[in-house]
């Protein structure tokens, strides 16, 4: 790690860490010249820093490490040790982790139990069941609120429902009530003899046989159904024990060693173990086995699970002379791990001028203390701020033009050059720093110099939908990379304006009639109308119109909407017989023979040659006269109307 790599870490990390700030010997302090700085000590891109291979830090520094502290997790704290840099590990620190239904932000994202909860339906009647009605009250959560269940298939929700539920005992009542929300009332109800008895609620109760109505009836059970609870009995008489039981009340029972929401957990140190409490020979218990003992080890955990940390923690550490301290092992205040024991480190020194010297301390190197300063190689001068080539002068010879670039866009905002240090890193910039851009790489002049997003002049037109069709006149905006919001480059406008500039799908005016039915036949005059693609729905182009339509509801219907003739009872011929009765009526057909969008609305009877009479007598029956002639028919016809 270089010296200006030290620098700038320290630096990030003072302005970046939560907590203190890092102190200690090797704190940066800013700067202008080696004459601000602390003794043996340079200036250094604007801060003091050691010479190439100082320790990272001296004894009793710390610093703190690991995530922002936001919602579970939490910062550690690094110290300084052996041989005088900052531990790898950062003890202490919780890390985010995968979100959990337990009411803390488990991914330190600052939401709670956010995408992890389940559906709770009201329960009017505090049965366990929740209201199957349409628009009854939800709520999503971790744990079940007070007043809600997990299932909504209760028939009956209202306060005098409690019992009423799928699964609960069939009451024999004269309510006609459906406790079991089958769909039945009192199914399994009728009985016989009188006076007999059967068992009930899952075989603990008793109903006898009763006269009823005429009838039989089974009386109530003598045991009624109840809120399951854990006690190793069907309290909701539905066949089944200790299921569907409340949590809470459950916990009340237990005398609070579980948590309200089901937890529990057994062990302790490094062999506790957490998971959900259940309900087993009629009591609720935790069904965890605890974790398995370790070896004790300086970490700050108990790993041989005794309820005790750390214990015996002058034992735990490798260096003579350490002892364990909150999970660390330490020497001595002063004093660091050098050759495999604590010993005393300190004291500065400093060799050379400019980017040579090399300001160093009393630090362990290899297996022994000593003073770690080395004289510095000189190099090409940079523009930097630093002499370089170790002559005893600054940035001589380096520098280059640049115009302001105040908002740092690309694009000048004045052609006021000035010399600056150049910046390998902003090629783009024609390696002018920060605030600059060199008149060879500048893009030209900022129509707005203290707006990044604001650069260039663009002429644009309204294009509210975005659908390329522009709307009113074009304007010169001062706009970056895109045109500003539901506007377009004027150069990209659909030829034609827009008719609807708030709807993406109509731009575009078409001449037309209206053509409802779609027959190809149109009614009134031709008007203007906004489309798309196509002309709007109901309406055809003017110059693709058959004829005007004389109904417009009925694609069969064009330029007439009357069919002469269309009925007939020629199937129904009737033939008159020798002898009486003179007169006789017969019935027809009452299907039209017309076409699909048309119905009779009109009928006359005619009567074929032969002699005889036929009058029609409805639409669908007509009398015929007989003269004692055969072969004489009778026929009814009438017109077709369109519908």
């Amino acid at each position: 790690m270089t010296p200006r790599t030290v620098a700038l870490l320290a630096v990030s990390l003072s302005l970046v860490a939560c907590g203190p700030p890092v102190t200690g010997p090797n704190a940066t302090v800013p700067c202008v010249s080696a004459s601000d700085c602390p003794r043996n000590l340079i200036c250094s891109a604007g801060a003091c820093v050691g010479p190439a291979g100082a320790p990272e830090c001296t004894a009793g520094e710390t610093r703190p490490c690991g995530p922002a502290p936001v919602g579970a997790c939490a910062q550690g704290i690094q110290k300084c040790v052996d041989p005088g840099v900052f531990e790898t590990t950062c003890p202490g620190q919780v890390t985010p982790v995968a979100e959990t239904c337990n009411g803390l932000d488990d991914d330190c994202d600052g939401q709670t139990d956010e995408d992890v909860g389940q559906t709770w339906y009201v329960d009017g009647d505090g049965d366990g069941f929740g209201s199957s009605a349409p628009g009854a009250q939800t709520l999503v959560a971790c744990s079940k609120p007070a007043g809600f269940a997990a299932s909504n298939t209760d028939c009956d929700d209202s306060a005098a429902g409690f019992g009423i539920h799928p699964g609960a005992q069939e009451v024999c009542d004269a309510a006609q009530r459906d406790e079991n929300c089958n769909g039945m009332a009192n199914e399994g109800c009728g009985c016989a003899p009188v006076g007999s008895t059967q068992q009930c609620c899952a075989g603990r109760g008793t109903q006898s046989c009763e006269a009823h109505d005429g009838g039989a009836m089974l009386s109530v059970c003598s045991v009624l159904a109840s809120s399951e609870v854990c006690n190793g009995v069907d309290d909701d008489c539905n066949g089944q024990v200790d299921d569907a039981f409340s949590i809470a009340a459950a916990v009340q029972l237990d005398g609070g060693s579980i948590e309200t929401d089901g937890g529990c957990a057994v062990g302790v140190g490094a062999c506790r173990r957490t998971g959900a409490a259940a309900c087993i020979g009629g009591a609720l218990a935790c069904p965890l086995t605890p974790g398995t003992p370790g070896v004790e080890v300086c970490n700050g955990i108990d790993d041989n699970c005794d309820g005790q940390v750390d214990e015996a923690s002058a034992s735990l550490c490798a260096v003579s002379g350490q002892s364990c301290n909150a999970g660390h092992c330490e020497c001595p205040a002063g004093q660091v791990a050098c050759g495999g024991q604590c010993q005393v480190v300190g004291g500065a020194c400093s060799v050379g001028v400019g980017a040579c010297n090399r300001p160093g301390v009393m630090a362990c190197i290899g297996s022994s203390v000593s003073c770690d300063a080395t004289p510095g190689t000189p190099s090409a001068e940079v523009c930097d701020g630093v002499d370089n080539n170790c002559d005893g002068q600054t940035d001589e010879g380096v520098t280059i033009t640049c115009d302001p670039d105040e908002d740092n866009d690309g694009y000048a905002s004045n052609a006021n050059a000035v010399q600056q240090c150049a910046d390998r890193s902003r090629s783009a910039f024609g390696y002018c720093p920060t605030g600059y851009v060199s008149p060879s790489a500048s893009h030209g002049t900022d129509c707005d110099p203290a707006s990044p997003n604001r650069f260039r002049l663009l002429s644009t037109r309204d294009d509210a939908d975005s659908d390329g069709y522009c709307v009113g006149y074009a304007a010169v905006e001062c706009v970056g990379a895109a045109p500003s919001p539901w506007r377009r480059a004027a150069a990209s406008c659909a030829a034609t304006d827009d008719c609807n500039d708030s709807n993406a799908t109509l731009y575009r005016n078409y001449m037309v009639r209206t053509d409802a039915d779609g027959d190809g036949y149109c009614v009134g005059l031709a008007a203007n109308a906004c489309g798309g693609s196509a002309p709007p729905a109901g309406t055809r182009l003017f110059t693709d119109c058959l004829g005007d339509d004389c109904r417009d509801s009925n694609a069969q219907a064009t330029t007439t909407c009357i069919i002469v003739g269309g009925y007939s009872s020629v199937s129904h011929t009737k033939l008159c017989g020798i002898g009486p009765p003179p007169s006789e009526t017969t019935y027809v057909s009452t299907a039209a023979y017309c076409p699909f969008g048309f119905s009779l609305m009109g009928f006359r009877a005619v009567i074929s040659a032969g002699g005889g009479g036929c009058t029609a007598l409805t639409q669908n029956s007509l009398q015929q006269t007989c003269n004692f002639l055969e072969g004489t028919t009778c026929r009814v016809v009438g017109d077709c109307f369109a519908n």
